[in-house]
C-alpha cells in the first residue's frame, strides 16, 4: 500500500504541506486567538492544504518535460503517474481547497480565489521567467491571509507585515533555489540568501515595535537564532555551490519555515503551548522528508 501511494506523496511533495498549516496558525494566532472558532480553524487548513498540494501537482504537470530531461525519476516523466491523472488530481485538489474557504465566510473564499489565480500562473508562466520569485512569494503571502480571514480588518498590521515578510523569505528561498538542479552561481544564492534576511529583519522589526506584549525581545532572539542556522548551511553551499548542497540548504530553508511561523505564533498569542504544537509540525514533516524530496 505504502508503495502504491508513494508516487503521489512524492508528487505534492508532501512534507511541505506542513509549512502551508503553520501559515493558517500563525495568521489565527495573529487575528482569533482569543476567540477562536475551531470549526473555521480546521477549515482554512484544510483550504491552505488543499491549494498548496494543487500547487506542487500542477507545477510538475506543467513542468514535466523539463523534469524528462533534468528529473525523470520525477513522477510523471517516470511513468508512475500520467499527465491525465495529475491534471485531475491538482484540479481536484485546487477546486477543495476553495469550497473549504468558502465554509468559513465571502472573505476567506475571495482570498483562496485569488491565491489559486496566483498558484496557476506562477506554475502556468511566471516561474520561468525573471519575476518567478517574486511570483512564489505572493503565493505564500496570500497563504498567510486565509488565517487572518475571519477577523474583522482582515488587510491590517500586523498581519499584513507578517504576511510581507514570510512572503519575502520565500523570494529569497526561491531564488536561492533555481539553480539547485545543476551547479548554482555564487551571486545568484548570495542575492538569495540577502532577500531571505530581509524577510527575517521586516519580521523582527515588527516583533520590537509592535504594541507592548509579554516577550517580544525572545520572540525576535529566536527568530534571529533560526535566520543563523540558515545562514550557516545557506553559505556552505555558496562556498561549494553544488547541487547536493543547495538542495540540503533549500531544504532546510523550507523547513525552518515552521519554526518561523512558530515563533510567531509566540509572539502574538504570548502562548507557549501553542507554539509548541505548531513547533511539532516539524516532526512530520522532516519524518517524510527522509523519503520525499520537497524540492
Amino acid at each position: 500500500m505504502a508503495s502504491r501511494w508513494l508516487p503521489y506523496a512524492r508528487l505534492m511533495r508532501l512534507p511541505a504541506v506542513f509549512t502551508a498549516v503553520s501559515d493558517i496558525a500563525a495568521g489565527y494566532a495573529l487575528t482569533r486567538f482569543a476567540d477562536p472558532v475551531p470549526t473555521d480553524f480546521v477549515a482554512l487548513v484544510a483550504a491552505s492544504c488543499g491549494l498548496y498540494l494543487s500547487g506542487m501537482v500542477l507545477n510538475d504537470v506543467f513542468d514535466r518535460k523539463l523534469d524528462a530531461a533534468e528529473r525523470p525519476e520525477r513522477p510523471i516523466p517516470s511513468g508512475d503517474i500520467s499527465v491525465q491523472t495529475a491534471s485531475w488530481l491538482g484540479g481536484g485538489l485546487m477546486l477543495a481547497g476553495i469550497a473549504a474557504a468558502a465554509v468559513v465566510g465571502i472573505t476567506s473564499l475571495l482570498i483562496a480565489v485569488g491565491l489559486a489565480l496566483a498558484v496557476l500562473v506562477y506554475d502556468g508562466f511566471l516561474k520561468r521567467t525573471a519575476l518567478g520569485p517574486l511570483g512564489m512569494g505572493t503565493c505564500r503571502f496570500l497563504n498567510l491571509m486565509p488565517g487572518s480571514s475571519t477577523a474583522v480588518t482582515v488587510w491590517s498590521l500586523p498581519q499584513l507585515q507578517v504576511a510581507a515578510g514570510l512572503g519575502l523569505y520565500i523570494v529569497g528561498v526561491t531564488w536561492f533555489a533555481r539553480q539547485e538542479a545543476q551547479t548554482s552561481n555564487r551571486s545568484q544564492l548570495m542575492a538569495g540568501l540577502g532577500v531571505i534576511n530581509l524577510g527575517g529583519a521586516l519580521l523582527i522589526a515588527l516583533m520590537l515595535n509592535w504594541q507592548p506584549n509579554l516577550h517580544p525581545v525572545s520572540a525576535a532572539i529566536g527568530l534571529l537564532a533560526i535566520l543563523l542556522i540558515i545562514d550557516r548551511r545557506a553559505i556552505s553551499a555558496v562556498m561549494t555551490p553544488s547541487p547536493a548542497k543547495v538542495q540540503t540548504a533549500v531544504k532546510l530553508q523550507l523547513m525552518s519555515y515552521i519554526m518561523l511561523n512558530a515563533t510567531i505564533v509566540y509572539w502574538a498569542s504570548e502562548n507557549s503551548t501553542s507554539a509548541a504544537v505548531t513547533a511539532a509540525l516539524l516532526i512530520p514533516a522532516v519524518f517524510l522528508g527522509r523519503r520525499i524530496r520537497v524540492t
